[in-house]
């Protein structure tokens, strides 16, 4: 239920100058249905994701989208210190009306409040670090040996030390299968040096970092310059906001800052390697392969629920050296 000061402003919604109460509750219920449909698509029973991980994560999303659409019909008194969600209001349904795909606006902005835009980040979340990974490398190396060596014939007339003559069937064909672990930890020895954490400057980091926020830049503004920095502040800071509302513990938003001034710089960082800005042809690049998702040529693949983010190696592939 939202507090007495914000029900007021659910009854004064449909007086405020922009939207109509119509248009309002259009929008409220494109960005609901929006993020139903990310969580959907990308919450399905996987390799890597449980049921039941799948199950909660897709609730979570629900949350975010019924929340995100409460803050559309009524306000919220904390955000309207500092967003004009009128203006927000208005601007979202302009360009959702000229095209913008909706799925790409939830899930940039999941990304980009989500505190984890990178591996490292991911990784930290959880309470691993490029130290951790290190050590876990090393280890793995030393058990496989051991294990291998574990493995060879038995002096003692086994097949291997693992594998005296007395012991029952059943139990040998269990220890079996550690045949397979120095496999194993060999394959995760390479998934780790796969992994850049040491091979990564502070300033690529940050490029893999900002990328889905240039990328939501990019899009917002190709529906008209207006849009550009100031909708993606006001659009991340409202979903800050909705993090904020269903999961009240997540103290990393406090260190994020979605102000237009910290967005710009972020933005235009993007397009620069070590103080120097690229070539304008980085940023044309970029443009460009917002504008070429967006072509004709895209929209089958964006029907079936795929993004930029998604698409982004093969759309890359597209764009002249």
């Amino acid at each position: 239920m939202w507090p007495w000061h914000v029900q007021d402003k659910l009854r004064n919604a449909v007086a405020r100058p922009g939207l109509t109460s119509g248009e309002r509750r259009q929008l409220a219920d494109l960005v609901k249905r929006a993020f139903w449909h990310f969580g959907a698509r990308r919450c399905e029973p996987s390799g890597w994701m449980s049921p039941e991980d799948a199950d909660r994560t897709d609730t979570l999303i629900r949350r975010f989208g019924q929340t995100f659409a409460k803050i559309i019909l009524s306000g919220d008194s904390v955000l309207e210190a500092h967003v004009d969600l009128t203006k927000l209001g208005v601007d979202l349904l302009k360009f959702l009306k000229q095209g913008c795909p909706v799925l790409d606006i939830v899930e940039l902005s999941l990304v980009c409040t989500s505190g984890a835009t990178t591996l490292d980040d991911t990784l930290r979340m959880v309470g691993v670090t490029g130290r951790d990974l290190d050590r876990l490398r090393k280890h793995a190396l030393e058990i496989a040996d051991i294990v291998c060596r574990m493995l060879k014939p038995s002096p003692l007339g086994g097949p291997s030390l693992l594998l005296p003559v007395r012991l029952p069937e059943e139990v040998s064909k269990r220890i079996r299968q550690v045949e397979g672990l120095p496999w194993l930890l060999m394959l995760l020895v390479k998934v780790i040096d796969n992994y850049p954490h040491q091979k990564l400057s502070r300033k690529n980091k940050e490029f893999l970092r900002d990328k889905p926020l240039a990328l939501l830049y990019l899009l917002l503004n190709h529906f008209g310059s207006r849009f550009g920095y100031p909708t993606t502040s006001a659009l991340l800071r409202t979903m800050q906001r909705v993090r904020q509302i269903v999961v009240p513990d997540a103290t990393y938003l406090h260190s994020l800052s979605f102000e237009e001034h910290a967005v710009t710089k972020r933005v235009e960082r993007f397009f620069e390697i070590e103080g120097k800005p690229q070539a304008p042809e980085t940023r044309n690049k970029f443009q460009k392969l917002v504008e070429v998702y967006l072509s004709d040529e895209f929209a089958e693949q964006r029907k079936r629920g795929k993004t930029v983010l998604l698409l982004f190696g093969q759309l890359w592939l597209k764009m002249p050296e």
